[in-house]
């Protein structure tokens, strides 16, 4: 099952802190921190993306992605708000541009 917008979000926040830290691993004291909820709810949900393969704890309190995460964060990039609108501003640029080229060739004809 593919996890909701809480729980990419999670992961996220668990990749950008495996960047960013000392520890290839994200805290789950900092993971509580970010998300703004109990550390009974990001245990719970990390808890379901752990079992799912999405990320694991290689040690203890702390977390990180899997292969399998990385792939769910790579391909909801893709579909992201900000590059489905961006990739419609590109074809509405593009279909501007071939009805210009119309218009001019009804002119000339």
């Amino acid at each position: 099952m593919k996890p909701g917008p809480e729980s990419v979000r999670l992961l996220r926040i668990v990749e950008e802190l495996c960047r960013r830290g000392e520890l290839p691993v994200a805290q789950v004291r900092d993971l509580v921190k970010r998300m703004g909820k109990s550390r009974g709810a990001v245990a719970k949900m990390l808890s379901g993306l752990k079992q799912e393969g999405y990320v694991e704890n290689p040690i203890w309190g702390g977390w990180r992605l899997t292969a399998r995460g990385r792939k769910l964060l790579r391909s909801s990039a893709e579909l992201s708000p900000n590059k489905i609108a961006q990739r419609f501003r590109e074809l509405d640029a593009n279909f501007s541009f071939l009805i210009a080229i119309r218009e001019a060739g009804r002119r000339a004809g």
